[in-house]
């Protein structure tokens, strides 16, 4: 599938011809003796011009911002729909997302475009489906992913992905406990900070009861310490990224 620059360069070319190709061909050859250079010149300027273009405005409430791998849609200057589809063959991954009166994203939906063996069609599949909730005071506190397939029981029932995550905040706003229930596994994260509200140290336990413990000694430091067995007894202590 081309991208909005491919098809926009591709434009290009297409009204290159088509003029090259108008009025009478002495004519067009005279020109295109004594103005190649100029022409050739003026059309790369074109093309340097077009490459450089990372944003559309369709209208004063649409636009479209072109990214590495697709492009974003923007509604009044909320992201409505991010696609990602510049890998040749590969599947056009596609994300809406829907907010309430407060512009707050209280939705969201994974689709993937694919061609239809049978009849070459191009269709859509909804994968994933997150709903967010907010408090009074504007803060995230749950979202709620519900996916696919991802396994079968024994009685043949399938299991479908299932995560719901709660959020905490101290009185600063700041978030200081993350509580996930992915399919019945649970991550805990938590955080604390200093007086002034920055980040000081964060506490992951995984599942298996591993935990890693990150330090943020100042501003460009990390520290992560590992206890693996969560026996108080520390594995490892390394630089962090």
């Amino acid at each position: 599938m081309k991208t909005i620059k491919n098809l926009l360069l591709t434009g290009i070319g297409v009204a290159s011809l088509a003029l090259t190709g108008c009025g009478d061909k002495k004519e067009n050859i005279v020109a295109q003796k004594g103005n190649s250079a100029l022409e050739l010149e003026k059309h790369a300027d074109s093309l340097n011009k077009l490459k450089s273009i990372d944003s559309i405005a369709l209208n004063e409430h649409i636009s479209i911002k072109i990214t590495k791998d697709g492009f974003k849609q923007y509604n009044n200057g909320l992201l409505i729909r991010e696609v990602n589809n510049q890998e040749k063959d590969a599947l056009n991954e596609i994300t809406d997302y829907f907010y309430n009166n407060k512009n707050q994203k209280i939705k969201s939906i994974d689709s993937f475009k694919y061609e239809d063996e049978k009849t070459g069609e191009e269709k859509i599949k909804k994968t994933d489906s997150t709903f967010y909730e907010y408090n009074d005071k504007g803060q995230l506190i749950k979202t709620e992913i519900f996916g696919g397939v991802i396994g079968v029981e024994y009685n043949g029932k399938q299991i479908n992905f299932h995560q719901t995550t709660f959020y905490k905040y101290n009185e600063k706003g700041n978030k200081i406990e993350e509580i996930t229930d992915e399919n019945g596994a649970m991550w805990v994260d938590k955080y604390e900070y200093n007086e002034k509200g920055k980040l000081i140290k964060e506490e992951e336990t995984f599942p298996n009861g591993e935990k890693f413990y990150s330090l943020f000694p100042n501003d460009f430091a990390k520290i992560v310490i590992n206890d693996k067995n969560s026996d108080g007894l520390i594995d490892e202590v390394k630089e962090g990224k």
